[in-house]
């Protein structure tokens, strides 16, 4: 998505695309793209035969490259109609619960970036790029107390004292400047 300010220009004219974004977003680049597994019993898989207590090397996100599925695979579509057959949350009883709540969850965080920033592509200058460790508390020492001066815990900072340029961003976003 952040490879192309046209495609973020798009999403942000027309809002409705987010749900395909989201979905195109988890095949073409699935947030776990590797499976570890060991079979509790001989099997063959594609031909090869494989003894019980093998160790797998499951690489989901090739699924999801896969061009007897999606054609031109390598390359992300939002009008792909398909985008939702990615393996991304599992399949079967491996299916992830927390499916619906992620992509509710990223809709509602691209509807208000889009909303907001709709002029800048994310994670590219102009705009505000904020990586995503930078989105979520961080714990700091051994009582995991959060860094005091900071938007993640603890009093802010008087204006200019000494706050980071991340910090600062924060603020911005959080006090909801720039908005449209």
């Amino acid at each position: 998505m952040t490879a192309s300010r046209c495609r973020w220009a798009r999403v942000a004219a027309e809002p409705g695309l987010i749900l395909a974004v989201v979905e195109e977003t988890l095949r073409y680049d699935p947030s776990v793209p590797v499976w570890r597994r060991v079979t509790t019993r001989p099997v063959t898989i594609g031909g090869v035969d494989l003894p019980e207590g093998a160790r797998l090397f499951l690489w989901l996100a090739a699924g999801g490259r896969d061009g007897a599925v999606f054609p031109e695979p390598d390359r992300f579509d939002l009008d792909r109609g398909n985008s939702g057959q990615h393996l991304a949350f599992g399949l079967g009883l491996h299916y992830r619960l927390g499916a619906n709540l992620g992509r509710l969850e990223t809709r509602l965080e691209l509807e208000e970036l889009a909303r907001r920033y709709p002029e800048a592509a994310p994670g590219r200058e102009p705009g505000v790029h904020l990586p995503p460790e930078h989105l979520v508390p961080r714990p700091a020492g051994a009582a995991g107390a959060h860094r005091r001066g900071t938007l993640t815990g603890g009093p802010a900072p008087e204006p200019g004292a000494n706050s980071s340029p991340r910090d600062r961003a924060m603020r911005r976003i959080l006090s909801g400047a720039g908005r449209r």
